[in-house]
């Protein structure tokens, strides 16, 4: 059985990127619970501005990592259960794009049978090639620069999702002014999807009471293995830094689920 992006199993989001190379991308984004043995099909969609230079661009799906802040880059050799790399194709994977020109890029593959539980991630990168490379066959990506980046999310369907993570480090800073300090926190998706988190941390004083609280904004997706910074300050008026005896940071989802909780003295 296919699965197309137009049916309503499939979840996706179509996005237009326009890049400075007059260079337009539909399809960006793509979403999908799909069941294990069953076909992705998933289109994206190239454009060249009238007004531009010709290019010639190179397609590549790779595994998916996240930077503590949130960045998302491709990574080489990547040993990940997670990834999606290994069972999905491009076509066509190199193509020369004249001006006012599209090009259609097929992403496609079939869910393994035994593929087990949670998310698969992985990035399509399309690369501009310089013009003078385009009738070398070299395998080489030196001299390539990416041009735009399609991510695609693929929830195995009717398998448990595991939403956990751990707190790795927890740092604080004090700020000049008075009972004013900075809460940093580091924490890793441990599960075996992407979901959303927002941190929580308070100061605690000598008898128990909160002093000062703060949260952060709910974050970006974290895919599985990825490690998230959160950035926090606590302001506690008319105290003092040194009447702060410990602090409390939380991280959960954003439904409010407790993922991981630590107290630092102080």
């Amino acid at each position: 059985m296919k699965i197309k992006l137009a049916t309503a199993v499939i979840i996706a989001i179509l996005a237009m990127v326009s890049l400075s190379s007059g260079l337009g991308v539909e399809g960006v984004i793509f979403d999908a619970e799909i069941s294990p043995g069953q076909h992705i099909s998933h289109e994206i969609k190239v454009k060249l501005g009238e007004n531009e230079a010709p290019m010639v661009l190179k397609v590549d799906v790779e595994d998916w990592g996240q930077s503590q802040d949130g960045v998302n880059h491709a990574i080489a050799n990547r040993s990940s259960p997670y990834s999606a790399r290994d069972f999905l194709r491009v076509s066509p994977s190199e193509f020369r794009l004249e001006p006012g020109q599209s090009q259609i890029v097929m992403v496609e593959g079939d869910l393994p049978i035994d593929i087990g539980s949670g998310g698969r991630y992985a990035l399509v990168t399309i690369y501009g090639l310089p013009l003078d490379r385009a009738d070398e066959n070299q395998e080489s990506s030196v001299g390539l620069a990416v041009a735009v980046t399609s991510i695609l999310r693929i929830i195995v369907s009717g398998t448990t999702l595991d939403r956990s993570g751990t707190i790795e480090s927890v740092e604080v800073g004090e700020l000049p002014a008075p009972g004013l300090c900075n809460v940093s926190l580091v924490f890793n998706n441990a599960g075996n999807c992407h979901f959303k988190a927002l941190a929580r941390c308070q100061a605690i004083g000598e008898d128990d009471a909160v002093l000062a609280e703060s949260s952060s904004q709910l974050s970006s997706n974290i895919i599985p293995g990825a490690s998230r910074r959160f950035r926090l300050n606590l302001a506690a008026e008319n105290r003092s830094i040194s009447e702060i005896r410990a602090i409390d940071v939380a991280v959960e989802t954003e439904d409010g689920t407790i993922l991981d909780q630590r107290t630092l003295e102080m």
